[in-house]
């Protein structure tokens, strides 16, 4: 047995596969597949796949997946804390295109990143083989999750090193495929190094860190969409009974105001004027209300409420410099009309570190009047802090 765990519920899920998909001229995989029996963690079974039909006869369907990343085209490196770290990695590429994988530490940060269009390629596989990917992970940071089941500092892979100091991650290097790659006691179990990254991921999956910044946001709302299909599936077959009955109900409904249509078809016609005239009156209510509300004149939380709502929660490492509440859209000249961007905040300032910044948009984020933020710049000033603007837009 690997590992006790309790309270865990993962959607009545039982058994898990963590596969890594190694990247090359040819694509290899390898899979370990954990079973969860009441409060124990147990490998079920390890094998490598040099095609994904194998995987396909091996792990049923109902398995839930996760998967790991790795060989070419996964570039992994230690970056610094500060700045927009991720421009060591990608230099002149366009972030939009790559999926990232950071882990946070004191020191350093370190970030694995990956093409969207070859992650995306993977979950379509497994997608159309009709497996449901739970989570995933890019390169091999993940581990510093299990670290701490596995004796010793440094952990060794196929072609890369991690050198930890207790559970601090602290270096990252590219070895030779030449060197050993040893085995780590884990429990009852033997693992190689390998398979300690891809039970991490697992139990990343399970006890999400937040020392780990990626976009899950695929995945959630694939999880969705499964567990909608399968409500979708069981209420369908009551849904049509309800269907056809409804279906009878407006028939005989229909014959009832088909009757009564030509009883009120001439006094209709007598409000017709009438209807004309409170509806073109109703429009001008709605405009002129729409005007007087959008410009929070009557937001219930005013002002005060969002410099306060702001302000209470900035954490050490940040200073603010400037909040504005529903900025101006551009500078007012002459007779022109003020445009105001409505619903909006404006936050200028500093931080020592990026990585509290990242702590304090997620905290934001779980603020019921924030519908979405957004940071607007990321530049280094000096060498202790770096500038930056957000955007918050109000429910």
């Amino acid at each position: 047995m690997l590992l006790n765990l309790k309270n865990i519920d993962i959607f009545g899920s039982k058994t898990f596969a963590v596969i890594r998909v190694v990247f090359g001229d040819a694509i290899k995989y390898h899979v370990l597949e954990l079973e969860k029996d009441k409060e124990q963690l147990s490998v079920k079974k390890s094998f490598a796949a040099n095609d994904f039909d194998q995987i396909q006869k091996e792990v049923k369907t109902d398995t839930q997946i996760i998967l790991n990343f790795s060989g070419r085209g996964v570039v992994s490196k230690k970056v610094s804390t500060k700045g927009n770290y991720i421009k060591e990695v990608l230099f002149n590429g366009n972030p939009d295109d790559f999926y990232s994988y950071t882990l946070f530490q004191d020191a350093h940060n370190f970030i694995s990143i990956c093409r969207k269009e070859t992650v995306d390629g993977q979950f379509a596989i497994f997608k159309d083989a009709k497996y449901q990917v739970v989570d995933y992970s890019i390169g091999p940071f993940v581990a510093h999750i299990g670290k701490g089941m596995v004796n010793g500092d440094v952990l060794q892979l196929d072609g890369e090193q991690l050198v930890f100091r207790n559970t601090d991650l602290m270096d990252y290097a590219r070895v030779g495929h030449e060197l050993d790659s040893p085995t780590y006691l884990v429990g009852d179990d033997r693992l190689s190094g390998n398979e300690v990254v891809l039970l991490s991921s697992l139990l990343s999956h399970l006890y999400p860190s937040d020392s780990i910044d990626y976009d899950a946001d695929y995945l959630f709302a694939n999880l969705k969409e499964q567990k909608q299909k399968r409500i979708f599936e069981y209420a369908s077959v009551g849904a049509l009974a309800l269907f056809l009955l409804a279906l009878m109900g407006s028939y005989l409904l229909l014959q009832h105001y088909n009757k009564k249509y030509v009883e009120y078809e001439e006094q209709l016609y007598h409000f017709n004027d009438n209807y004309a005239q409170l509806k073109k009156m109703e429009e001008d209510v709605i405009n002129k209300r729409f005007i007087v509300e959008n410009s929070g004149v009557l937001n219930k939380n005013f002002i005060s409420f969002y410099v306060n709502e702001v302000v209470k929660t900035v954490p050490e490492g940040i200073t603010l410099n400037g909040l504005q509440v529903n900025p101006l859209l551009k500078k007012v000249k002459g007779n022109e009309t003020i445009s105001m961007d409505f619903n909006t905040l404006l936050i200028n300032g500093r931080t020592s570190n990026s990585f509290f910044l990242n702590q304090w948009v997620k905290r934001l984020r779980k603020n019921p009047w924030v519908r979405k933020i957004e940071i607007l710049n990321l530049n280094k000033v000096d060498g202790n802090s770096d500038a930056f603007s957000l955007k918050i837009d109000i429910e």
